[in-house]
């Protein structure tokens, strides 16, 4: 029988200052191996013997193991804190989205796309029935960054506010026909026109990339996340709260970001 004061346990070890790593590395295999009769445990009864144990506790690469222990703890407990602290911000942070009027929102949403599928074939009819090569309108509807004193709030909408970059809203929206010619120039290379519902489909998922967009500055709540679970975590949450603001300010779009937050 072994006397219990010359061996030490896994859990002993560990509240010597031991890993689980550094008895891998510098234990190795325990000195007795087995089950303990007095209760069940699937997993069996390792026993590393102390004076060994001591031994080891005594050299030089103990001592560089657990200051690099110390050390990685040190820096998850920091990672933790700062990854609580993102995720209390992201929840706090008003997200404030432009409110435009309908025609001015699918302007912008449309000269957002065109500028996003730069020059590569196709054309866009502009309003004289003239096919314009995609790209070649004025970068002002894309235009990113802040919300000016109109917008609404997660909480609620606010009046008349108007989204960063892009015309104004005073002039005629896109009717019905102006609005399939302009979904089919942008979305299909050859001018194809598609159904009315295709259009409309296509309207709205652009709208949503252009309010996503001027919503990005947002995304800099992010920053200092660079784990890849902690970060996801925050990501996911930033997403769910920017599609639900938009959400609530256009309830028209509230399908088309319900679809993103799954």
């Amino acid at each position: 029988m072994t006397d219990r004061m010359t061996f030490l346990t896994l859990a002993g070890l560990r509240k010597r200052g031991w890993t689980d790593a550094m008895v891998r590395d510098l234990l190795g295999q325990p000195d007795v191996q087995g089950r303990d009769p007095r209760r069940w445990s699937v997993a069996p009864v390792r026993l590393y013997l102390l004076a060994r144990v001591q031994a080891v506790e005594r050299a030089p690469e103990f001592a560089a193991c657990a200051t690099a222990a110390r050390g990685a703890a040190a820096a998850r407990v920091a990672a933790e804190r700062r990854r609580q602290a993102v995720l209390a911000a992201i929840r706090a942070e008003p997200i404030r989205v432009p409110i435009l009027p309908e025609a001015e929102l699918e302007r912008r949403a449309v000269r957002h796309r065109r500028l996003l599928d730069g020059p590569r074939g196709g054309g866009m009819p502009d309003g004289n029935g003239a096919a314009t090569r995609r790209g070649a309108g004025g970068r002002g509807g894309a235009g990113r960054g802040g919300t000016g004193g109109g917008g609404a709030a997660s909480g609620g909408t606010a009046p008349g506010g108007s989204a960063p970059g892009g015309a104004g809203s005073g002039g005629a929206g896109l009717g019905g026909t102006e609005r399939d010619a302009a979904v089919g120039g942008v979305a299909r290379p050859g001018g194809a026109t598609p159904g009315g519902a295709a259009a409309g489909g296509a309207l709205v998922r652009w709208q949503v990339d252009y309010l996503r967009h001027a919503l990005s500055r947002y995304d800099a709540l992010l920053d200092g996340l660079f784990g890849a679970t902690g970060r996801a975590e925050a990501e996911r949450l930033l997403r769910e709260r920017v599609y639900r603001a938009i959400a609530q300010a256009y309830p028209r779009l509230a399908a088309e970001c319900a679809r993103r937050i799954r």
